[in-house]
């Protein structure tokens, strides 16, 4: 989601859509806007304050650590839950165990 900016904000249709997206609970990485000189921004806090979301204060002297571990979160989250999804896809009976076993077996015949 590439920003939910002061712009953004005009438009119902675009609240609506950042709406709809965090109701799927899909995987979004994405930028709000901050409070400018304590001025809050009510949607904005909504969607920050949104069950999942994690919200990073970037600045200057943070972005490179912060970017670092959203990375991270990524590698190690997000990748394993889509690799977890997908084995259950195609095998939606089978346990995690037999999963597991499942992709060395795969992995073993290639």
């Amino acid at each position: 989601l590439d920003e939910i900016g002061r712009m953004e904000l005009h438009s119902e249709k675009f609240k609506h859509a950042v709406k709809d997206l965090l109701s799927r609970q899909e995987r979004l990485v994405g930028a709000i806007t901050a409070p400018i000189y304590g001025h809050r921004v009510a949607f904005c806090d909504e969607v920050a304050a949104h069950p999942g979301v994690q919200v990073h204060k970037l600045k200057k002297s943070n972005r490179d650590e912060v970017v670092d571990g959203i990375l991270q979160d990524l590698k190690t989250k997000w990748l394993i839950g889509l690799e977890q999804k997908s084995c259950s896809a195609h095998h939606p009976t089978t346990n995690k165990k037999q999963r597991t076993n499942m992709h060395k077996k795969e992995s073993n015949d290639s």
